[in-house]
């Protein structure tokens, strides 16, 4: 028994929820208790419902499939097909977003590769205008306006970024939508000089950055759906096509009848075709 059908519609679904459904964060709601409150409430309403869908198209096209294999009315297997169904998508499928929601780090298995290469180019040309040149000292060396303890502050976060990443890209792995406030904190005494002050320059920018890491979390979310999604359909379709037909008395009575009645018209064409007369004119 195939599982094509449940792989396409399972994709379609997942598809259509990034695209056309599930909440985007933005910074402008980041930086608001409220709007960020009523994000967060609206993300699991559309969650759920993410979760609906699949469980219901999952659900019928395993009646259906189940119906071809083994005969009968869509009716009869109705309730054969619950457990089959319900059971792999809520233990595995939901065990996996209810984690993904309780420990968003889990979504790094995914968001620090594939994602990361994702975004790497953009988050390379945004960082490479935001911060000042990697030679911090032979900058701060030629800056005769700033302090000692401008000096110092840029020397401890350049030997903390160094720390986290040799290469300025690579610094977007670091940064969540949870934490990019405090990141964006951190580095502010390395960012060129138009950018340390609040501008509309600097939000635009800012916004870009922030962009680029909600997408590149999104890329591990949607990868860790799909991943255990096609597991499971594949899971499924296994025990279908290993598991015996079960049939009501009146389902059994039906093909048997049917049955018969094949036999008798097979019967019946055979004697007709030996009771025909031929003559030589």
């Amino acid at each position: 028994m195939s599982s094509s059908l449940n792989m396409a519609v399972f994709l379609l679904t997942t598809t259509g929820y990034y695209m056309g459904i599930k909440p985007y964060l933005t910074l402008d709601i980041l930086i608001d208790p409220d709007k960020y409150k009523s994000f967060v409430s609206n993300s699991y309403t559309y969650l759920a419902l993410y979760l609906m869908a699949i469980l219901v198209t999952q659900y019928f096209i395993n009646v259906y499939l189940v119906t071809d294999k083994c005969g009968g009315d869509i009716t009869d297997n109705l309730g054969i097909t619950v457990l089959i169904t319900f059971l792999p998508w809520t233990l595995m499928f939901g065990l996996v977003v209810a984690v993904l929601m309780l420990y968003p780090g889990f979504k790094s298995a995914f968001s620090d590769v594939i994602g990361y290469f994702y975004v790497a180019s953009s988050a390379n040309s945004v960082l490479s205008d935001l911060l000042i040149d990697k030679d911090v000292q032979d900058q701060m060396s030629k800056d005769v306006n700033a302090t000692p303890q401008q000096k110092e502050a840029m020397q401890d976060v350049a030997g903390t970024i160094i720390k986290i990443a040799g290469n300025a890209s690579i610094l977007i792995n670091q940064i969540v939508p949870e934490n990019f406030i405090n990141y964006w904190k951190l580095l502010n005494p390395l960012m060129k000089t138009k950018y340390q002050l609040e501008t509309a320059e600097t939000d635009a920018i800012k916004k870009k950055l922030f962009d680029l890491v909600v997408t590149r979390d999104n890329v591990g979310e949607i990868l860790w759906f799909i991943y255990t999604g096609l597991l499971v359909t594949s899971l499924i379709q296994l025990n279908m096509s290993t598991q015996a037909c079960k049939s009501n008395p009146a389902t059994m009575q039906k093909k048997y009848q049917d049955y018969l009645d094949s036999e008798n018209k097979t019967k019946a064409n055979n004697e007709k075709s030996t009771s025909q007369v031929y003559t030589m004119s």
